[in-house]
């Protein structure tokens, strides 16, 4: 690979943190689609509707490498699943696993297509989320940080499940919610 030594200014106007590492690598981004998903290589993943925080994104991306998860379609547009803050927190994880970015109603219609369960997540969803029986192939979708899932999201779910909260705080952060759901479905998939 080759190696390219910079100016300290370039670097920093490039690297996007106060204190780099050194590094900064110049990649080509891999483009998948959905048609590049099916049950047999994506049995579970995580869909999310217009997320705003990038670094939301890389940590979900993150978490679903955790879990054994297949990887993250991000649907109607949001941050930039590539910009830095993403990359970081997802600690590797965009070079392993696959990220689509599409419509929802595109993914709607593949999704059912292909026979995925959908499992929304939603703080005024009908079911606690480990009462639920998570079957694959199967998709997590989560709304975006500030709006969640409309009517037309939770209408193509099989089950829509909350987090129960028992403190002051109304919701979870994002990532966390997904890291959380991801362990309860990983949990039941790996006794299957």
């Amino acid at each position: 690979i080759p190696t390219y030594a910079s100016s300290a200014e370039a670097f920093a106007s490039a690297g996007g943190k106060e204190h780099p590492q050194g590094l900064l690598a110049i990649v080509q981004q891999q483009k998948t689609t959905l048609q590049d998903l099916t049950p047999e290589r994506f049995a579970w993943g995580v869909a999310v509707v217009a997320p705003q925080d990038p670094g939301n994104i890389g940590t979900i991306l993150r978490s679903i490498d955790a879990v054994g998860a297949g990887g993250l379609v991000i649907l109607d547009g949001g941050a930039d699943p590539y910009h830095h803050t993403s990359v970081r927190a997802g600690m590797g994880a965009h070079f392993w696993h696959p990220l689509v970015q599409t419509s929802f109603e595109d993914f709607a219609k593949w999704a059912q297509r292909h026979g995925y369960q959908i499992y929304g997540s939603s703080k005024g969803g009908e079911d606690n989320f480990l009462d639920v029986e998570y079957e694959q192939p199967s998709i997590l979708l989560l709304g975006n940080e500030r709006t969640g899932l409309a009517e037309k999201h939770k209408a193509i779910c099989k089950e829509v499940v909350s987090i129960p909260m028992q403190g002051q705080v109304t919701s979870l952060n994002l990532a966390v919610a997904a890291s959380v759901l991801l362990y309860a479905m990983q949990s039941q998939f790996s006794k299957v």
